[in-house]
């Protein structure tokens, strides 16, 4: 474990979340708008930062900046934000500045001043001015001074916690407000909205009646968001499990303060540590609410009655959310004495209102704040009665998890371990995995207290909730621990080896097969037929991703035959949709999509979300993809494929699958990519990887690799590619995955391949160990890329035979007629070989494929090549409009290219393989410019528009007559006109003789 140094200040990233509300600062400072800027919001919501931020772009922008700040204290002091911006002002300029600009009215601030008087001239012993007429001359003097100040520069006056401002203060902002029209000052305020008071609303009401203000609410973080913050705050460099992103998010509901401080707190306290790279955090143990917040709270409870601080101390004991029957039920009190109470809770901003019912505390860690006041042995006869009272009210499911935490609390053991297996059990079935690991952690320490075992029910699902939140070491401890307690017991060892070789998938498949393999051997000695045949399927996507297809097929069929003899409809399900995947990826896409139509109507009627959602993820591989062959006729169209995987994007987030959906995302990447919708598929693919590094799903960033460098090849981008696949092909080779080392070899050796490192290429595509099987995944893909090798080092002939022994079983496969990839290295073998009409009607049949099946990306690329053939073969003008055509789809593509350099470095590499038109002399262009006619041609044509007979055109143009009458007829017949007099109009309206 890496020991650290208890962590006192941490630096807060810079406004995460708060993008939109910063783009406001540009039009406001140019003077756009209203001239002020409020930013309101609750405490620590990040105010402070967002005024920090756009006071430096004011800077920047070469404001004056003057700053002023209201305090709790100072609020009984008038006018003491404003003489904080005089000061500001004086500090800046001088006091001698500051006369000259006021001139007479500068005697006028003597009165709030007193420090500046010695330099202020005496006010005149004449005047007898009331208190209203002193303060209108203070404010004329104030307005004065900050409006002059503006004219020599824009001026930016700013207040802090105007919450806290007193009355005179606010006055004067607003006679300064409607004053300043005109003059390059604007003012930016900040204020906490659970300490607004009736006279900054009216104040703020005001302005915005007279369209003066404009007011920013600062929303808490997402739960995006505030990962994001985490992980900013703990370093990029270092991962952080996802568990410690909900916990946090759950306690501090996106306040970046309470962030921060919460992070602080558990560096500090040790319940969060550093240990290989990676932030985790001990589950189960207590949050450490963070003295700053603590201190707050305190302040606020210490103001309540009596009454309504016993309210809170029993509230924090029953929960964040808490009902009036319940509250009633504890503390006995009336209910009109209860509903004051309640009224004052909520005026301390402590608890809000959810129903007419139900009451919840305004943050979590208000309520834990409240709760650590509390002694244990005050809080556990609450948190038995509480639980008994609950319990009493005929539990429901969704009362379970309360029940089990209110016995755990109390220390009811053996209530607390029932309550807690079924909460996580329902947890589990609901896809909630962070509340199932929850529930399973008490049932393991209830089990403990009481002096037993820990039951396999709570290992096992523990471990399933791991897995999905991608915690693999924790899940693979408890596997271990449950395997440990299972001797003799074949069905439950099965269970749990089947769990455990799913676990190794993701990191090791040579493992990952061992405990499969043993598995089966305890399913077949179990006489337990549904578990024999589910684990067949475990076996056989086992034997998929190590590339033996046809015995993957063979399993799966011989499960589908258990599952439908014992009629068990959910496992005929999901066998159908393992067929579904093996077919579809060893090549018979027509046969895998019936076969997940099926699964999928099954999983709907049982509402199996989780298998519904793996079927839909998988759907967008039915289509074009990278990671299978480009084959006309297509199967679906994108919208169909890009639907089914946005559908299972929605499940597994709702469900919290992390697996599940970095498993959609990069599906819908490699589905998205081959279409050329570039911009949505690195989305998709950056989003995967990420995602797969946090969680250290090893196999799932390794298709992320392998779908990032796939799209980066298409952009002939060759450096961005390579760096890619070489990462995903690393990857691959420690997983052992046969499939993912296919599939990363094949795309690094073509692109090797397009950097002319013909020997790498060569070392690249003999890393994958040969297979025995035909039907191995990826097999065709590094057989192909070794016929692009071959015609790339001249053995034209030696690509051809790789190829005929590719496309014979293609066919056989259900692949159709026409595989994209195979029918273009074809045609580059066949124009090296210098049979040209061969290699064009090769292209052109594919070609027109590809259009039918919107592959763009290939598209462009056989119409480049049907360009250098017909210009081989000296047909310029159909070389040319080839070109033209794939110069049309390459500039389409283009515009879907998000990032501008890549954009650029994709158009320049491609007018390599498809050049655009040479430009065309002057004298060309001008005769294309002017329907094809000739420059004497022109000359003619513009004496025509003087009504000139052929004889005084030839007498101008010094040629003879009959020449004239030739080049008439010529004008005549290239326009399509007839008549002398429709030339004429013509050359006026072209004017042919401006050149």
């Amino acid at each position: 474990m890496v020991q650290r140094q208890p962590i006192t200040t941490f630096v807060c990233p810079a406004l995460i979340g708060r993008q939109s509300y910063l783009a406001e600062a540009g039009p406001f400072l140019a003077g756009n708008g209203a001239r002020v800027l409020v930013i309101s919001g609750a405490t620590g919501i990040g105010k402070s930062r967002l005024s920090e931020e756009m006071q430096r772009l004011a800077l920047a922008a070469d404001y004056q900046v003057l700053w002023g700040a209201c305090s709790e204290t100072a609020r009984y002091f008038p006018y003491s934000p404003i003489i904080d911006l005089v000061n500001s002002l004086v500090a800046a300029r001088g006091p001698g500045e500051l006369i000259e600009h006021l001139g007479p009215l500068a005697s006028g601030l003597a009165q709030i001043l007193p420090d500046l008087a010695g330099d202020l001239p005496a006010p005149s012993p004449n005047s007898h001015l009331d208190g209203g007429e002193q303060r209108l001359r203070l404010f004329q003097a104030l307005t004065r001074l900050f409006t002059s100040s503006s004219s020599r520069q824009p001026t930016l006056l700013v207040l802090e916690d105007v919450h806290w401002c007193d009355e005179a203060s606010l006055e004067f902002l607003g006679y300064l407000t409607r004053r300043a029209g005109g003059h390059p000052l604007r003012l930016l305020l900040t204020y906490r909205t659970e300490d607004a008071h009736a006279g900054l609303s009216s104040f703020l009401i005001s302005l915005e009646r007279d369209l003066l203000c404009r007011e920013s609410n600062l929303p808490p973080l997402s739960k995006s968001d505030t990962g994001a913050m985490v992980r900013a705050v703990l370093g990029p460099e270092s991962a952080v499990r996802p568990s410690v992103m909900d916990v946090v998010h759950t306690l501090t509901e996106g306040n970046p303060f309470y962030i921060e401080e919460v992070l602080k707190s558990l560096v500090n306290s040790g319940q969060l540590f550093e240990a290989a790279g990676r932030w985790d955090w001990k589950l189960g143990d207590k949050i450490t609410v963070p003295r700053s917040v603590s201190h707050a709270v305190n302040m606020r409870i210490g103001a309540l009655s009596a009454t309504a601080k016993d309210l809170a101390l029993t509230a924090a004991v029953a929960g964040q959310n808490f009902d009036l029957e319940l509250i009633r039920a504890v503390t006995g009190m009336p209910e009109a004495v209860l509903l004051d109470a309640i009224k004052e809770l909520m005026a301390t901003q402590l608890v809000t209102e959810e129903s007419a019912e139900v009451f919840a505390f305004r943050h979590a860690i208000t309520r834990e704040a409240v709760y650590a006041t509390l002694l244990a042995k005050e809080r556990q006869p609450l948190h038995r009665l509480i639980g008994e009272l609950l319990e009493a009210r005929h539990p429901t499911p969704g009362r379970l998890g309360l029940i089990a935490y209110h016995f755990f609390e109390a220390g009811r053991w053996p209530a607390a371990l029932d309550y807690s297996l079924k909460a996580g059990e329902h947890s589990l079935c609901l896809g909630a995995p962070n509340s199932a690991a929850t529930h399973f952690t008490r049932a393991i320490q209830a089990s403990v207290n009481l002096g037993s075992t820990p039951p396999k029910e709570a290992l096992v699902g523990r471990s399933r909730a791991y897995q999905v939140l991608g915690d693999l070491p924790g899940a693979e401890a408890d596997l271990e621990a449950a395997r440990a307690n299972m001797a003799g017991d074949a069905a439950a060892e099965c269970e749990v080896l089947m769990d455990l070789g799913g676990l190794w998938a993701a990191r090791d498949y040579h493992r990952a097969g061992e405990f499969f393999r043993q598995a089966l051997q305890a399913a077949q000695t179990s006489e337990d037929k549904q578990l024999h045949a589910r684990s067949l399927n475990r076996a056989g996507n086992w034997r998929l991703n190590v590339g033996q297809t046809k015995a993957a097929l063979l399993a799966h069929e011989a499960a589908l035959d258990i599952f439908q003899e014992i009629d068990d409809p959910q496992g005929t399900a999901s066998t159908l949709d393992l067929l579904g995947m093996t077919n579809s990826i060893s090549g018979d896409l027509a046969r895998g999509a019936r076969y997940y139509e099926q699964a999928i109507e099954f999983f709907r009627a049982e509402n199996n979300q989780a298998s519904l959602a793996s079927a839909l993820g998988t759907l967008p591989l039915r289509g074009l993809t990278y990671n299978g062959d480009a084959c006309a006729p297509a199967t679906t169209d994108l919208a169909s494929c890009v639907q089914d995987g946005k559908s299972a994007l929605e499940i597994t987030r709702r469900l919290e699958w992390r697996s599940g959906e970095i498993y959609a995302m990069f599906n819908l990447a490699f589905s998205l990519g081959p279409t050329g919708e570039y911009g949505e598929a690195l989305d998709y693919a950056w989003a995967a990887l990420g995602n797969a590094e946090e969680i250290e799903h090893r196999q799932w960033m390794t298709a992320a690799h392998c779908v990032l460098g796939a799209i980066f090849h298409d952009l002939l981008d060759w450096e961005k590619a390579r760096q890619h696949l070489e990462q995903g092909l690393v990857l691959a080779e420690e997983t052992r995955s046969a499939y993912w080392t296919n599939v990363a070899a094949a795309a690094l050796g073509a692109t090797h391949i397009q950097q002319r490192s013909y020997t790498k290429a060569a070392e690249t595509l003999d890393r994958p160990q040969p297979l025995a099987d035909d039907m191995a995944p990826g097999r065709r893909q590094v057989e192909a890329s070794r016929a692009e090798l071959a015609v790339a080092r001249g053995h034209a002939g030696q690509a051809l035979s790789i190829l005929d022994g590719l496309t014979g079983p293609a066919a056989e496969n259900g692949f159709g007629d026409r595989i994209l990839r195979l029918s273009k290295t074809r045609a580059d073998a066949l124009f090296a070989l210098g049979r040209l009409p061969e290699s064009a009607a090769e292209l052109t049949a594919a070609r027109d494929a590809a259009a039918v099946m919107g592959a763009l990306p290939w598209q462009w690329r056989l119409d480049a090549g049907l360009g250098r053939v017909h210009q081989a073969m000296g047909q310029r003008a159909q070389a040319r409009a080839e070109y033209d055509a794939a110069r049309e789809v390459i500039e389409r593509l283009a515009e879907k290219v998000p990032d501008q350099a890549v954009r650029t470095s994709f158009l320049r590499e491609s007018a390599k393989l498809a050049p655009p038109a040479t430009p065309p002399t002057p004298n060309r262009a001008a005769k294309a410019a002017f329907g094809g006619l000739t420059r004497r041609e022109r000359d003619v044509a513009r004496l025509l528009t003087r009504a000139l007979t052929n004889r005084q055109i030839a007498e101008e143009l010094v040629v003879t007559e009959r020449t004239v009458e030739s080049h008439v007829s010529n004008i005549l017949a290239k326009l399509g006109l007839s008549s002398r007099a429709q030339a004429a109009i013509w050359a006026a309206e072209q004017d042919p003789g401006a050149e």
